[in-house]
């Protein structure tokens, strides 16, 4: 579940990382740690205000290159530069992705790219959003 308040834990966990002993993922340098705070602040934190802290779930935030590596992401991966965050919302224990991804939309959050991914079209598994100077306002399917 994802804090009113930013814990850096919550954005750098990972399970590939800790099976494969990657201590530098989880000791990030000041300046991701800088950019995570802000993705929280501008993209996560108006998400936990409208639809509840106890219902969302950060699935993946910044990874380290090798953690990057190691579970195939991209050379070029917003998550690598601490500018993306990959998020799950429950209602009643059911995902509720659609209306996460709904939501950002709803409230102009603004992302770089915003990704629905894996699952279907009306049931994501997890949303991707991100942020950058790019601003690319870019709207994605990945199945």
């Amino acid at each position: 579940m994802v804090n009113e308040i930013f814990t850096l834990a919550q954005y750098v966990e990972s399970e590939t990382a800790h099976r494969n002993n990657i201590t530098e993922q989880f000791n990030p340098p000041t300046e991701v740690i800088k950019k995570l705070k802000l993705l929280h602040e501008i993209m996560v934190l108006p998400l936990i205000k409208e639809l509840g802290a106890y219902s969302l779930f950060i699935t993946s935030g910044y990874r380290s290159p090798k953690t990057n590596e190691l579970v195939k992401g991209s050379k070029t991966s917003q998550h690598c530069k601490a500018e993306a965050v990959d998020i799950s919302y429950f209602i009643n224990g059911q995902k509720a992705n659609l209306k996460l991804y709904e939501t950002v939309k709803r409230l102009d959050l603004p992302y770089d790219q915003i990704i629905k991914e894996y699952g279907n079209n009306s049931n994501p598994a997890w949303i991707h959003i991100s942020m950058s100077e790019r601003n690319r306002r870019q709207e994605l399917v990945i199945q």
